[in-house]
């Protein structure tokens, strides 16, 4: 997953250094680019071979009208953060390559996916490519709306700008939506752990040593937290305006479960998926839920946000009432911004040491990109897609990670680091996108302090099963 971020995130980490401020003018392409110079020579070497030419035709993109915009349209006026000035650089080097008009059409997510339904239904082509919610697409897809990427001509899934993670959703052959430089929210809603610094300074620990160490375990993650908390405001009772060792969110139990290394659903290149919980998966995940709700419910250790109250959370973090807290990446800018105190970034912890990587987890409620099954000028939208790609990938993801570390409490070399092992595994379980009624088990369980993972699981399994083998046939028969 993006091998090169390694080299990006150390270059970014020189730069906020020696510039010490965001700069909207345009850099040459060897400071845009932030990449390492072999991926950087790739990246050149595969744009100079493309060739298309839309004689000036509008290539209209249908989006969502919350994370579209950040991600396609700037206004050429009002442009004033790095990441804005390079979605904008990117968008004008695109109709440039290309002879094309760029046009972004925006609709509310639902409206959205009707709109691509509608397309397929009349036949009338309206869009070239659709951009929306990941499970949404995964809808569409699940639906006969789409069309598969391995039809188009021009375009190298194992390219450095195309997320990996995404193209192991191959399923008879066919991949449906991909994640790539074009769209960086799969990277602001990957999940990350954060930690207050001065926190971690009174109470002796340095998480990062831990990672380092191979240290960075549930169980130690509890033994830090286990005795944090206490009564603030002295009411007998915890809340969100209490000291708490960790803050969490109600996804936390599936960043635990996918940290872990389990999964519901593989999905490999060549087999159909299956169901991945075997009598020794099932075991791992009962051993699991117990090490997190002893994370949870031991000596009032964690406060968890109410869903839709993810702002209690994160306001409890932000004034210093938080060892820990676990969130998604989009976070780290606003509290950079806003936090007195300076916090570090840490992957999710291992299920034990002999787990071999940190692994994390992206929330489907991230962009994607999918081409609707009445999309028009095939011939030509393979070149068409794979540059704008190349280019995203050469002006976008500097910026989105210069971004990310430009704010004063990350800009360390450990939380460099950190985000570098982060994002070089991200668990992407097809259950999570597709409906398969498997999503909400684990995380239920822990949000309801219940032991009954097992059995729920079991009572589901056969249905799963049974959707799955569905959605396999109908793949299998799209043409």
């Amino acid at each position: 997953m993006k091998k090169y971020l390694c080299f990006l995130l150390a270059g970014l980490m020189l730069l906020a250094v020696l510039v010490g401020c965001a700069n909207t003018n345009t850099p040459d392409e060897k400071e845009t680019a932030g990449t390492a110079e072999g991926e950087t020579d790739q990246a050149s070497s595969a744009l100079s071979q493309l060739s298309v030419d839309w004689g000036n035709e509008e290539f209209v993109i249908a989006g969502r009208d919350d994370h579209t915009p950040a991600e396609l349209v700037v206004d050429s006026e009002t442009r004033t953060e790095v990441l804005e000035d390079a979605v904008y650089q990117r968008n004008l080097a695109f109709e440039e390559y290309c002879k094309l008009t760029m046009t972004v059409i925006q609709k509310e997510t639902n409206a959205l996916s009707e709109a691509v339904k509608t397309d397929v239904k009349t036949g009338a082509g309206e869009y070239d490519l659709v951009h929306q919610h990941m499970a949404l697409t995964a809808n569409l897809a699940s639906e006969g709306n789409l069309i598969s990427y391995t039809v188009l001509d021009g375009v190298d899934l194992t390219a450095p700008w195309w997320d990996e993670g995404t193209a192991s959703f191959m399923i008879s052959d066919k991949i449906y939506f991909m994640n790539s430089a074009i769209n960086y929210s799969d990277e602001n809603t990957t999940y990350v752990m954060l930690f207050n610094k001065q926190m971690a300074e009174d109470e002796g620990i340095d998480p990062y040593e831990m990672v380092y160490n191979n240290e960075w375990t549930l169980d130690g993650f509890q033994a830090l937290i286990k005795d944090v908390s206490y009564d603030l405001t002295g009411e007998g009772k915890y809340d969100e305006q209490d000291v708490y060792g960790f803050v969490a969110t109600w996804e936390t139990g599936n960043t635990f479960f996918f940290g872990s290394g389990l999964r519901y659903i593989v999905c490999e290149e060549g087999e159909d998926p299956y169901l991945a919980l075997d009598s020794t998966g099932i075991n791992k995940a009962s051993d699991l839920l117990d090490k997190v709700l002893n994370i949870y419910y031991v000596n009032n250790a964690t406060y968890a946000s109410p869903p839709g109250k993810e702002n209690l959370g994160m306001d409890c973090f932000k004034a210093g009432r938080g060892l820990f807290y676990g969130e998604v990446v989009q976070y780290i800018v606003a509290l950079g911004k806003e936090m007195e105190t300076d916090f570090g970034v840490l992957p999710i912890p291992k299920y034990n040491k002999q787990q071999e990587d940190y692994i994390t987890w992206t929330n489907g409620i991230c962009s994607t990109t999918s081409i609707s099954k009445a999309a028009p000028n095939l011939d030509r939208l393979g070149p068409t897609l794979e540059i704008l790609a190349i280019l995203s990938h050469q002006k976008v993801t500097p910026a989105f990670y210069d971004t990310v570390l430009q704010r004063k409490s990350v800009r360390d070399e450990e939380s460099a680091g950190m985000l570098d092992i982060i994002f070089k595994t991200r668990s992407y379980d097809l259950s999570m996108y597709y409906d398969m009624g498997l999503e909400p088990l684990f995380k239920t369980a822990v949000n309801s302090n219940k032991k009954n993972f097992t059995s729920t699981y079991g009572k589901q399994e056969n249905k799963t099963k049974k959707k799955l083998d569905q959605l396999i046939k109908k793949f299998e028969a799209d043409q």
